[in-house]
C-alpha cells in the first residue's frame, strides 16, 4: 500500500501551495492499495471534495482515478503526482486466465476431431492362371525341396523327406515366382 500525504506542509507528498492559507498542513491522505483501490481520508478543517461532494473528515472513501478531488473545494487533485500501483495480481490472474483458455481449447480440440479417413486398401488383383503342359509320364518330387519362404506366408518350408509320385492328370500349376522344374507342394 502506497500513501500519500496531501497538504501545504514541506513534508507532504503531494504539496499544494496556499497564500490563503485554505488548505491545511496536512489537509488529506490518499491510500492506493495493492489490488488498486483508492482511498481518501479527510482531515482537514475546511473540507474534501469528490465529484463535488464533501466527504466526511477521518473517513476512508473510494475514489477511481479521474475523479475530481479537491481541496477546500479551491485546489483540484493533480492525478499525473499519484503513482499507479504494482498490479501484480492482475498479471498473475491474466496469466491464469490464459491457461486456462488454452487448456480448454486443447480438450475441446481433442473432444470435437473427428477419427482420421481409414487408408484404403489396394486392390487386389487376380493373375491369370498359368496352365501347364500335360506331362507323359510320372513326376517324382526330389528328397529335398529347396524352398527358402512360403510366399504366400512369408515363412519357412521344411522340404518333404519323402519322395512323391503325382501321376500326369493331378499335376499342380508351376507358380510363377518358383524356380524353373521345382514343383511347390
Amino acid at each position: 500500500m502506497q500513501q500519500y500525504i496531501i497538504g501545504r506542509s514541506n513534508s507532504c507528498h503531494i504539496r499544494i501551495p496556499d497564500l490563503k492559507e485554505r488548505i491545511s498542513r496536512e489537509h488529506a491522505t490518499l491510500k492506493v492499495l495493492d489490488d488498486g483501490k483508492i482511498f481518501i481520508v479527510d482531515s482537514s478543517i475546511n473540507g474534501t471534495y469528490v465529484n463535488g461532494v464533501k466527504i466526511s473528515p477521518g473517513v476512508d472513501y473510494p475514489v477511481k482515478r479521474g475523479d475530481h478531488v479537491s481541496f477546500a473545494n479551491d485546489y483540484e487533485l493533480d492525478w499525473a503526482l499519484v503513482a499507479k500501483p504494482k498490479l501484480k495480481l492482475t498479471v498473475y490472474l491474466l496469466a491464469a486466465l490464459a491457461l486456462v483458455i488454452t487448456g480448454s481449447c486443447i480438450a475441446l480440440f481433442f473432444l470435437l476431431r473427428q477419427p482420421p479417413e481409414p487408408i484404403p486398401e489396394p486392390p487386389i488383383t487376380v493373375e491369370e492362371p498359368i496352365i501347364m503342359e500335360e506331362v507323359e509320364e510320372p513326376v517324382i518330387a526330389p528328397d529335398s525341396i529347396n524352398v527358402e519362404t512360403d510366399t504366400t506366408k512369408n515363412t519357412p518350408v521344411k522340404a518333404n523327406p519323402k519322395p512323391r509320385v503325382i501321376q500326369p492328370d493331378t499335376v499342380p500349376p508351376k507358380p510363377a515366382d518358383s524356380p524353373a522344374g521345382v514343383i511347390i507342394f
